[in-house]
């Protein structure tokens, strides 16, 4: 940075002396046009002049610092994409290891991925990048879109030219059925004339074979009516047999249909009673940030107080020189006393909050040590128990679950 900044004020800054210098000339001689009667020419001169060096001088400084920041933000940027990099490689990681069934070291890698994504200079940095992520998206929806309306006109002209094939085909087809229809024709004429000669024979064949077939179709009838009856017979027993296996699945199905019912009412009683208790929790949690909200203020109100009693003390301080020595060392171990207890408060209050209530109950102990009638630290020695088995049967709970 520093020998940019060098570079820049030994290159820049001369060149723009010497167009400021050059630049000056005309203004001059146009006021030189303006202001002949003027008595105080060479005055106007130097104005001008010290006027453009000032104001090239400001621009240069403002150029300089534009490219510091480009710089500054280029650094950025490079930070912000190895962090991207650290990010992907945190998340493809944790999914490996999700996948392979590793869950704690999964998680490890996500919430790594989470700090490096809430570094303050990534904001900006996340923001540009979903818009480039939605600018892309468009342009690729808009290249979808062109390719497939090449598509649709590649798919028409190739169904032009099938349906000119196909009429072509269709042409040649139908010429081809006209040619052989009329040898059909031909042909049936000459077969026509012979058959005529062979019907006459049959007919006297026939005659003969018909008295043969009634004989014969007398037997078969018997045979048929006789052959009818034992597969009717053999119907019904396969009847009987179908109604009793369906009769059999209908109950095994019955029986199915009730086992799922059942599983089903079970796993809606539960989901309801995991719904209860996190209503449950909910209300907790908003009673206590409601309690905790009540207790800063109560400790602004005893801040405001020992404020003005100190102020009361010093006026009568002045008023009492002769007592001025024991209500010194009585008001310093006071004020001495009440910053520990306040100091203590804060530090019990936060780590309330971080739900260590082991530690939180052992600095509102010492508090009772200073100050025996504390109100807050009484109240959450009383609050702090319950709020310990809590913890354990939350704990208990999800481990079940």
């Amino acid at each position: 940075m520093k020998q940019i900044i060098r570079f820049l004020r030994k290159t820049i800054i001369p060149t723009i002396v010497v167009v400021a210098l050059f630049g000056c000339v005309p203004l001059n001689y146009a006021q030189e046009d303006l202001n002949k009667d003027d008595i105080s020419f060479g005055k106007t001169k130097t104005r001008n002049y010290t006027l453009n060096l000032k104001q090239l001088i400001k621009e240069t400084e403002k150029n300089i610092k534009k490219v510091e920041n480009e710089i500054e933000e280029g650094k950025i940027n490079d930070r912000n994409r190895k962090r991207e990099d650290e990010v992907k490689k945190h998340f493809e990681k944790g999914n490996i290891l999700h996948k392979e069934g590793k869950l704690k070291e999964a998680k490890k890698e996500w919430q790594k991925a989470l700090k490096i994504s809430k570094d303050p200079e990534m904001k900006g940095y996340i923001k540009e990048s979903a818009k480039r992520a939605k600018k892309e998206e468009l342009e690729r929806r808009k290249r979808l879109e062109a390719e497939k309306r090449k598509e649709l006109k590649r798919q028409k002209e190739l169904e032009k030219k099938k349906r000119e094939e196909e009429l072509k085909s269709r042409k040649k087809l139908e010429t081809e059925k006209r040619e052989e229809a009329r040898r059909k024709k031909l042909a049936r004429a000459k077969a026509d004339a012979e058959q005529k000669k062979e019907i006459a024979r049959l007919e006297k064949k026939n005659k003969e074979d018909l008295k043969r077939r009634k004989g014969l179709e007398r037997q078969k009838k018997k045979e048929e009516f006789e052959r009818r009856k034992r597969v009717e017979a053999e119907k019904k027993k396969e009847l009987k047999r179908q109604k009793e296996l369906e009769k059999k699945k209908r109950k095994e199905d019955l029986k199915s249909r009730k086992k799922l019912e059942t599983e089903r009412k079970e796993k809606v009683k539960r989901q309801k009673e995991l719904e209860k208790q996190k209503k449950k929790e909910a209300l907790k949690r908003r009673k206590e940030i409601k309690a905790e909200k009540k207790e800063e203020v109560n400790q602004k109100e005893l801040e405001k107080k020992t404020r003005q009693e100190e102020i009361n003390r010093q006026k009568k301080l002045e008023t009492e020189k002769k007592e001025k020595d024991r209500r010194k060392k009585l008001a310093r171990e006071e004020v001495e006393t009440k910053k520990k207890v306040v100091s203590l408060l804060s530090e019990a209050r936060s780590l309330y909050k971080k739900k260590e209530y082991t530690q939180a109950k052992a600095k509102y102990r010492d508090v009772l040590k200073l100050d025996k009638k504390n109100k807050t630290a009484l109240r959450y020695l009383v609050i702090i128990p319950t709020k310990i088995k809590e913890s354990k049967m939350i704990q208990e709970t999800e481990k079940r679950f």
